[in-house]
């Protein structure tokens, strides 16, 4: 669906099209002086949530809304499941238009006849023999019928490699629609030693392997320990493309991938089940695609690859040693890819041999920027709610707390973050600096911020989290909308509505160009209404 809207972007306003797969690309790719449509796919991860994504998009999301109002199209694709694990992350203010631009599309959702054409087509043009559509015409109508038909189900009919070990018969052919990974891992058991390699060599790189395949030395030892070696699985991306990979372009760069996200799931589950492989895997696999591939003893993420079991876990440590040696001093690496490892893939026995072997990395957690979209701020709610949190860092992070809020007035004031690091006293000596200190130099704030602005970015969205702070002063001490001058709460009253004033004041000086029109809809959701055709579309798929 993507890349038929990229195909209309292209035609109706002859955009370039560019598919984005990194929040990084974007920024490199944007020019203001040309039309240009992006393609954002699987922007929060392919099968599972990928939080270092969302964090990264959050800083990108000024640079998007720039792109936006110079005419630039731009299409975020995600699985539904996968989106609403994002949003907790995502600062929605930064892109406004996504909260008015939402179209939820559900593939399974399809009508009987739609179904039955997609089956059709896929048959009539896969590489199945007369032979097979001849004995399974019987069953396709059962199979366009089946609640759990897909496009991908589709697909795999089609194609002789996905069938090979199919019975044509009933339960077989039901088990077939309603339990993909079981035949899929049939068939990756079965294609031969060097056809699992390849495939293994693409998980070990988080899902895209760049060609012409050059191997690191680890990666190398891996792969000779699964019978095979460069030339043979060469040939065999040869082989398996098209069936089980594919080759994608990008960047002027061309890359190996899996065809469909499940193949990897599959791959994953058999690595999982044998201790050897799981062994090779962990020796030649990058801690980067570690972070988006295992959790450590986690099994509630959905779409995730591969659970390491606690037998394993000083292997994992192994890894993570020499990653931090090598990016000690490197903040952005830690916060977008180590932190949300630890906070959402790792259990308590996990993160309790972490800190005893690390025991200095809390400490770097305590400069958090925000209370509320940061990683540091997660992963110090884990460590405290496990109770793994020292009295010291808990100070650091409390002063870290205070500064925010009092100094800089950032949103998220009270939460869950600070109601588990602050100690009743720390909370309300915040509280007291919030009436003394704060209110009564939000002018200066006011005027630091919009000293901040850019040209690129739009007001309302550069002053949303100030105004969402102060916002919240209200509940936090109790102002009534209604209380007169003999209320102590009248003085705060005032300091925050002349504060309001001011910033709408500000917002429109600052906003001097017009804004450009809402974005034309890009698909009709209403989908056509068909009747049962007459006769079964799958009378002539074998001829």
């Amino acid at each position: 669906i993507a890349a038929a809207l990229a195909m209309a972007a292209l035609d109706e306003w002859g955009c370039s099209t560019i598919k984005v797969v990194h929040p990084s690309d974007f920024q490199r790719h944007f020019n203001p002086h040309e039309k240009q449509f992006f393609w954002i796919d699987d922007a929060f991860g392919a099968t599972q949530y990928e939080q270092s994504l969302a964090l990264e998009w959050n800083r990108t999301f000024p640079h998007l809304n720039a792109a936006i109002k110079n005419g630039a199209k731009v299409i975020f694709t995600s699985r539904n499941y996968i989106y609403k694990a994002a949003k907790k992350d995502l600062k929605d203010s930064s892109l406004p238009v996504a909260k008015e631009s939402q179209v939820v599309i559900d593939v399974e959702d399809l009508s009987l006849t739609e179904r039955r054409q997609m089956l059709y087509n896929h048959l009539k043009h896969g590489n199945q023999p007369t032979s097979f559509k001849r004995s399974i015409k019987y069953f396709l109508p059962s199979i366009a019928d089946n609640k759990k038909f897909s496009p991908e189900v589709a697909r795999r009919v089609s194609n002789s490699l996905f069938t090979k070990k199919l019975r044509l018969e009933s339960n077989s052919i039901k088990e077939f629609v309603e339990k993909p990974l079981v035949f899929l891992k049939e068939v990756i058991e079965t294609i031969g030693d060097s056809h699992r390699a390849a495939l293994s060599l693409i998980f070990m790189r988080g899902g895209s392997l760049e060609s012409p395949v050059k191997m690191t030395p680890e990666e190398e030892r891996s792969i000779n320990l699964l019978s095979s070696n460069t030339p043979k699985i060469t040939s065999s991306y040869n082989a398996l493309e098209e069936s089980l990979v594919l080759k994608e372009c990008s960047d002027g760069n061309v890359y190996w991938k899996f065809k469909h996200p499940t193949i990897r799931d599959a791959l994953a589950s058999i690595i999982s089940e044998d201790q050897e492989l799981l062994d090779i895997y962990l020796s030649g696999a990058k801690p980067e695609e570690l972070f988006t591939e295992i959790t450590c003893g986690v099994d509630s993420i959905r779409g995730v690859s591969l659970i390491v079991p606690k037998s394993h876990f000083d292997k994992i440590l192994s890894i993570l040693e020499a990653y931090l040696e090598r990016y000690k001093n490197c903040a952005f690496l830690l916060e977008f890819n180590l932190n949300p490892f630890l906070s959402n893939r790792c259990n308590f026995d996990f993160l309790k041999i972490f800190i005893d072997k690390f025991s200095y990395y809390p400490d770097l957690l305590t400069n958090f920027s925000s209370l509320e979209y940061d990683s540091k701020v997660n992963l110090l709610m884990k460590l405290s709610g496990f109770s793994l949190l020292d009295e010291s860092t808990r100070k650091k992070a409390a002063e870290q707390i205070q500064k925010l809020v009092v100094e800089e007035a950032v949103p998220g004031f009270p939460n869950n973050f600070t109601e588990l690091i602050l100690r009743m006293d720390e909370h309300s000596a915040i509280v007291e600096k919030i009436k003394t200190r704060l209110l009564p130099n939000l002018t200066d704030i006011i005027t630091e911020t919009a000293n901040s602005f850019d040209k690129d970015e739009d007001a309302n969205d550069h002053f949303y989290d100030l105004i969402k702070a102060i916002g919240s002063y209200r509940d936090l001490l109790g102002i009534n909308e209604d209380c007169d001058e003999s209320s102590p709460e009248y003085l705060f009253k005032t300091y925050i509505d002349n504060a309001l004033v001011l910033i709408d004041e500000t917002v429109d000086e600052l906003n001097q160009e017009p804004e450009i029109d809402e974005e034309r809809e890009w698909l009709d959701s209403n989908s056509d209404s068909t009747e049962e055709p007459e006769r079964s579309i799958f009378d002539d798929v074998d001829i």
